[in-house]
C-alpha cells in the first residue's frame, strides 16, 4: 500500500512539475537581455548594442590584418553576439572545421551572430600569406601586433 501511495505521489510532482517551472519563469522569459540584465542588478556593462560598429570601439590596438565591415553591422541589424575564437596563424584545418559546424550560425531568432578569429602576428612569411588569403575570403580574421 505505501509502494502505491509513493507512486502515485511520484506520479503527481512529474506531472505537476513543468507548469510550476514554467509558473515561476515565466517573467524571465519574457524579457529582453537588457531587462534582464536590470532586472537581476547586474551591471549595464554586459548589455552593450552595437559594440562592433565603427565608430563605437575606442581600441588603440595596431591591426595586421582587420576585417572589413560587412552588411551584418549596421545601425538597422546590430550584432547581438560576437564570438572571438584565439587562434594560431597557422591552425587553417581547425578554423575551418569551427566555420563548418558551430562557427556557421549567423542568427538566432532574427539575432545577428558572427564569429572572428584572433591571430597573433607570425615570423613565417609563407603562414602570414596565407592568413591574408584567407581573411581576404572569410572576412573573419583579425591579426593582431
Amino acid at each position: 500500500m505505501r509502494i502505491r501511495y509513493t507512486l502515485l505521489f511520484a506520479i503527481i510532482i512529474i506531472l505537476l512539475l513543468p507548469a510550476f517551472l514554467r509558473w515561476l519563469f515565466a517573467p524571465l522569459v519574457a524579457m529582453r537581455f537588457a531587462q534582464l540584465v536590470d532586472y537581476l542588478g547586474l551591471p549595464s556593462t554586459l548589455y552593450m548594442p552595437n559594440v562592433s560598429c565603427p565608430g563605437c570601439n575606442q581600441f588603440s590596438v595596431p591591426y595586421l590584418i582587420k576585417p572589413q565591415q560587412t552588411a551584418h553591422c549596421s545601425d538597422d541589424n546590430p550584432i547581438f553576439l560576437m564570438v572571438l575564437v584565439v587562434s594560431k596563424s597557422d591552425n587553417y584545418d581547425r578554423r575551418l572545421a569551427i566555420r563548418r559546424s558551430w562557427g556557421s550560425v549567423s542568427a538566432h531568432r532574427e539575432m545577428t551572430i558572427r564569429t572572428y578569429f584572433v591571430c597573433g602576428r607570425t615570423s613565417n612569411s609563407t603562414i602570414q600569406g596565407i592568413l591574408e588569403n584567407e581573411a581576404k575570403q572569410w572576412h573573419d580574421i583579425v591579426q593582431v601586433q
